[in-house]
């Protein structure tokens, strides 16, 4: 699932100094240029001053605004600027909004209305492969039946990352599996993991194990 800008947003913007149009033009450009860049916090504050604006009737900018805070963790602020944003579009770019409110949902472990917003999201845009792999993803597991096992190498080991909190994050290879399938579908690892985590269980096993300091060599995990 990816997040989609409309990248009509560059330079910076000297307050004041230009009429509307123009500043509005040149504050949608630096905040593209500040969400490709990975500056988060400061594209919100672009697009929130845009969405304030008489002369902006890019109705876009509420979804490059959900799509800024979904990357900065505040799922509730993106879920309201998806919210804001879906009265004003019909086509592929609504599916898309739905799609990330289904992230959401599992991120709140609410799996009931996940698929809810993926059922929308297919009838809006049957072609969206995100949300159809999602689909049959989540209701695999909200319907209780597990997917196949695939066979793995005796020598295969789990891989693990690191969570938020510190703790390390050791993948199944069902899940690494699952992971994989996500990314070949432009989902970023941060969401791919929203849906791991929301559906952990047997069927996507996700273990929390606890490293001590000082292993490896002393070195910090």
């Amino acid at each position: 699932m990816r997040l989609i800008l409309s990248f009509l947003l560059a330079a910076i913007w000297p307050f004041g100094s230009f009429d509307s149009i123009s500043q509005n033009n040149r504050a949608r450009k630096e905040a593209d240029n500040a969400f490709r860049a990975g500056d988060y916090k400061r594209a919100v504050q672009y697009y929130a001053f845009l969405i304030k604006q008489p002369a902006q009737t890019e109705a876009a900018i509420w979804l490059n605004l959900g799509h800024a805070y979904f990357a900065l963790g505040q799922y509730g602020q993106a879920n309201a600027a998806y919210q804001r944003f879906e009265p004003t579009e019909t086509g592929p770019l609504l599916a898309v909004a739905y799609v990330q409110r289904s992230v959401i949902a599992c991120a709140a472990r609410d799996t009931s209305r996940a698929l809810q917003l993926l059922q929308q999201a297919l009838l809006i845009d049957p072609q969206n492969e995100p949300a159809r792999y999602n689909f049959e993803l989540v209701k695999s597991r909200f319907s209780g039946k597990k997917p196949p096992q695939p066979r793995q190498k005796p020598s295969a080991q789990p891989q693990a990352q690191r969570d938020s909190s510190g703790q390390e994050l050791v993948r199944s290879p069902r899940q690494e599996q699952v992971l994989r399938r996500l990314r070949n579908l432009n989902m970023t690892e941060e969401q791919a993991n929203l849906l791991l985590n929301a559906m952990r269980d047997d069927d996507v096993p996700l273990e929390l194990a606890r490293r001590r300091a000082g292993r490896k060599g002393g070195g910090r995990w």
